[in-house]
């Protein structure tokens, strides 16, 4: 139970990191690199950011889940959401176009993060959201790791 309370911290850590660094890239890297063209892409990458965060800590309860036992949730999941999303892309692409098929997708996301999270609870007995926070324990550990990065990169150059 540490080792996957520790992995949660971590992927969450991870992804608040690299989901801010993305925004900073749509926003500042998009049109400098591709052009006035793409403008609306970040807009819509913008709109999907936020579910792909919660996908990828969905993910790693998921795979929590499917280790102690119950690859069962993973399909029950699917057989939810499928169909809740399949109606928010025909209810929002009609209306929105590209941004209804951006927002559906977030939200689908959210979605499969919020049964993951419910399921991580039967499966473990454990609330997924007081193990997403991450503690002084994972700063530390990163602390730790720079000099070894530092090293390993020494070493690679020579």
């Amino acid at each position: 139970a540490f080792v996957e309370a520790k992995s949660l911290r971590h992927t969450t850590l991870i992804i608040a990191v690299c989901t801010v660094l993305v925004a900073l890239g749509l926003v500042f890297l998009v049109v400098p690199i591709y052009g006035p063209d793409f403008k609306e892409s970040i807009e819509l990458g913008l709109i999907r950011l936020p579910g792909v965060a919660l996908i990828g800590i969905g993910g790693t309860l998921a795979a929590t889940i499917v280790g102690r036992g119950h690859p069962e949730y993973s399909l029950y999941t699917a057989l939810i959401s499928t169909p809740v999303t399949m109606a928010m892309y025909a209810l929002m692409i009609p209306p929105w176009g590209a941004h209804g098929a951006a927002l559906a997708s977030s939200l689908s996301f959210s979605l499969n993060f919020v049964l993951a999270a419910s399921f991580y609870r039967r499966a473990t007995g454990h609330r997924a959201w007081g193990r997403l926070w991450p503690t002084r324990s994972e700063l530390d550990d990163y602390r730790a790791l720079t000099p070894k990065i530092r090293a390993w990169a020494a070493g690679v150059r020579r």
